[in-house]
């Protein structure tokens, strides 16, 4: 998170918190890439549960966080209003990083006792590579970021509630 150590702490912190009070804690990533890489039969076997983008759509039939849970969603750029919204109407903790703020779109006001907003210092469009004759920036920050910081985590969450 470009020098922001302070975060990884503010999220191991409330992620420990969580689990010690016997509830789950959910992980996916909005990005490119991540977190398909990990293979099915493990997304749930390590100290969060790793699910698809679209836990908050009613057509979704996987496991998604239920009221007191965590869900920490590392994002593209821009703010995922429709997720931060069903956390909120299904009491889920969230824990939301995205370049974008959450007051660009929506709420006004956020209760930051439930919900934790994140800046990541990635630009806005993502890529991070020209290609000379190609019209976008390839190699997006999301793409390998958010699985970097997924693994370290992960680690440390697994440290401090089985340790």
């Amino acid at each position: 998170l470009g020098g922001r150590s302070g975060h990884l702490e503010q999220i191991l912190e409330r992620a420990t918190e969580i689990k010690k009070s016997g509830h789950e804690v959910f992980f996916t990533s909005i990005g490119h890439t991540f977190p398909a890489e990990i293979p099915r039969k493990q997304r749930s076997r390590s100290v969060m549960h790793v699910i698809s983008q679209g836990w908050n759509k009613d057509d979704y039939k996987g496991q998604r966080p239920g009221s007191d849970d965590l869900m920490i969603v590392f994002g593209m750029p821009t703010y995922p209003a429709a997720r931060s919204q069903f956390a909120r109407e299904n009491g889920v903790h969230l824990i939301m990083l995205s370049t974008e703020k959450p007051t660009d779109r929506e709420p006004d006001e956020y209760d930051t006792d439930r919900f934790l907003w994140l800046e990541t210092p990635w630009p806005l469009e993502d890529g991070a590579i020209e290609i000379p004759g190609y019209d976008i920036k390839v190699l997006p920050v999301t793409g390998f970021m958010n699985g970097a910081l997924f693994w370290a985590l992960a680690l440390e969450l697994y440290t401090r509630t089985n340790g």
